[in-house]
């Protein structure tokens, strides 16, 4: 396993990093890890209306930036007291698969003594407070999983910075952001310093054959261009809602889900699927099938079943699609 050291605090950086080692990955090498911070950041799910997800006026006050992941979940808040990882995978697989990479996280909090346990499809918890969410993609045969790490982030900018949905609260059996998640500075020992914690987690996740490596000039040049050109654009960060007239949406198994159709004599012209779901396809393969498409329930159920095989959206069926945008009477 090797890693980059990095002293960037940009979220668009560390993204476009991600994307760069996939193109530029050492054909000798199986795995990168990095270990990251950011400044005071919202990222965004790669399918998530941003702005259903942030309370604008709030972010715009207090000078936190927005940017979208190239995954699938939930918004999260960060700030350099958490630190965000990245596991860059040679191999893809056909669904998402958390496990692996959630259970390796979780041993190597257990064994830095804090009491970590997997509570959800994607987070990590203590006592059933969240302290880890964590998201998934596959692009062009690799695997990327990346997820935080809640040391002594500010709650209470994250609180102001999302707009919850209650209905996942609810969920999970508390009432506010505040009532679900820790803070492992408070499940560690008196006077831990935030730099001691990361050492030691990235040592014990590195092991003794780490390889560090460092940015040529040229290299991290190009990772800056890419971080412009795509993740601090605002077209990729605000640019992907569209107006429909006709919405629905729910809360699945594998998450959230909205549809907003564009409907013309009840034939779809335009559709948008949104939500804190992952997905192990382009998102645009399932839009595109139903366009076109007559607002009848065989003929989406028809058009979706030849694009959307098992597993493909985590914990999410065609039937289940089916069924939301049709309840039964």
């Amino acid at each position: 396993m090797y890693t980059i050291s990095c002293e960037e605090r940009d979220a668009a950086f560390y993204f476009a990093l991600e994307e760069y080692c996939i193109t530029n990955f050492p054909a000798e090498e199986d795995a990168l890890f990095l270990f990251w911070q950011t400044r005071p950041t919202v990222m965004l799910g790669k399918y998530q209306n941003a702005f259903k997800e942030i309370d604008s006026s709030y972010i715009h006050a207090e000078k936190i930036d927005v940017v979208r992941r190239p995954s699938g979940g939930g918004a999260i808040y960060t700030d350099e007291g958490c630190y965000q990882y990245s596991f860059i995978v040679d191999g893809q697989n056909q669904v998402i698969d958390f496990e692996p990479y959630m259970d390796r996280i979780i041993h190597t909090l257990q064994t830095l003594g804090i009491p970590a346990e997997r509570n959800s499809r994607n987070d990590i918890a203590i006592h059933g407070q969240k302290i880890s969410g964590n998201a998934q993609y596959m692009k062009a045969g690799f695997t990327v999983h990346h997820g935080t790490l809640l040391f002594d982030t500010n709650i209470e900018h994250m609180a102001a910075a999302l707009k919850v949905d209650p209905e996942k609260l609810r969920s999970k059996g508390v009432d506010s952001v505040r009532e679900r998640t820790a803070l492992i500075a408070n499940h560690v020992a008196p006077k831990t310093e935030r730099n001691w914690f990361a050492d030691e987690f990235r040592r014990n996740i590195l092991g003794q054959e780490a390889h560090i490596l460092e940015l040529s000039p040229e290299q991290y040049e190009a990772v800056q261009q890419l971080a412009e050109q795509k993740y601090r654009r605002w077209e990729w960060n605000y640019g992907q809602s569209r107006e429909a007239n006709f919405c629905v949406s729910g809360r699945l198994p594998g998450g959230r889900i909205e549809i907003a159709l564009q409907l013309d004599h009840y034939v779809i012209q335009d559709c948008q699927i949104s939500g804190d779901f992952f997905s192990s396809i382009d998102i645009e393969t399932l839009e595109s099938a139903l366009r076109g498409s007559r607002f009848d329930k065989s003929d989406v159920a028809n058009r979706l079943t030849p694009v959307l095989s098992e597993g493909q959206l985590y914990c999410i069926t065609t039937n289940d699609i089916v069924a939301l945008l049709f309840p039964e009477a």
